[in-house]
C-alpha cells in the first residue's frame, strides 16, 4: 500500500507497520529502527527522528552505546562525563571504588594504582613506599614502584619505610616481611643486622 510511515518499521512482507523499536528511530520507509546515536538513549517506541534520541543525553557516570534504551552505570575503576558512549578506565596512578562516577581520584599514600584500578592497593609485605615519588607527588602505578626492603630490616604490608631488625634477630635477605630470631647458641646485640653471631 506504500512506504512504511514515519515512526513505524516494516521488516519484510508487512501487513501492518510496527512501532519503531525502543533505542532507535524510524524516519519513514524503514525496515528496521536506526539506532540512537552513541551518547544518547531512548526507551520510547515510535520515534521518527534522531533529534528525539538526542533529547536524552547520557548522564555523567554512565555510558550509552549506539542504540541504548537506558544509560548503563559505569562500574568501579571507570568513569564518564555526560554524553559518553562508553566508560573510560581510570588512568594509572588514580582509582575509583564507586559505580556511576564522573572522575577518578589520586592514589592513596603507601599504595599503588594500576590503570583501571577500583581500589588503591598497599605495598606488599617485603616492600615499602617510594619516598622519592611521594615527595614529588607522583602516584605509584604498580607493585614494582614499591621499594624492596633491604637486608637487616623488614617491611610489613603498607609500610612507609623499613623497620630495623631488633637485637636477637637478623635478616640476611631483601624483600622480607619479618626478621628471623637467632638460633640457639647464637646472638645479636645490635639493631638492623643481617646475621647472628
Amino acid at each position: 500500500n506504500g512506504l512504511c510511515p514515519e515512526g513505524k518499521m516494516c521488516p519484510g512482507a508487512t501487513a501492518e507497520p510496527e512501532p519503531c523499536a525502543a533505542g532507535g528511530y524510524c524516519p519513514g520507509a524503514s525496515p528496521f529502527a536506526n539506532p540512537c546515536p552513541e551518547g544518547t538513549f531512548s526507551d520510547a517506541t515510535g520515534l521518527s527522528a534522531e533529534a528525539q534520541c538526542e533529547a536524552n543525553v547520557c548522564p555523567s557516570g554512565s555510558a550509552c552505546p549506539k542504540g541504548s534504551t537506558a544509560p548503563t552505570e559505569c562500574y568501579p575503576g571507570t568513569v564518564s562525563l555526560a554524553g559518553a558512549g562508553n566508560c573510560s578506565l581510570c588512568a594509572a596512578g588514580r582509582f575509583q571504588m564507586e559505580s556511576g562516577q564522573s572522575a577518578c581520584v589520586a592514589c592513596l599514600r603507601v599504595s599503588y594504582c594500576a590503570k583501571g584500578a577500583s581500589a588503591a592497593l598497599p605495598c606488599p609485605s617485603g616492600r615499602y613506599e617510594n619516598g622519592t615519588m611521594a615527595a614529588l607527588n607522583w602516584s605509584m602505578t604498580s607493585e614494582d614502584d614499591c621499594v624492596r626492603c633491604p637486608v637487616g630490616s623488614f617491611c610489613t604490608t603498607g609500610s612507609i619505610e623499613p623497620a630495623l631488625c631488633s637485637p636477637g634477630m637478623a635478616q640476611a635477605e631483601e624483600e622480607k616481611g619479618s626478621c628471623d630470631p637467632c638460633t640457639a647458641g647464637r646472638f645479636q646485640g645490635a639493631h638492623g643486622e643481617s646475621a647472628c653471631l
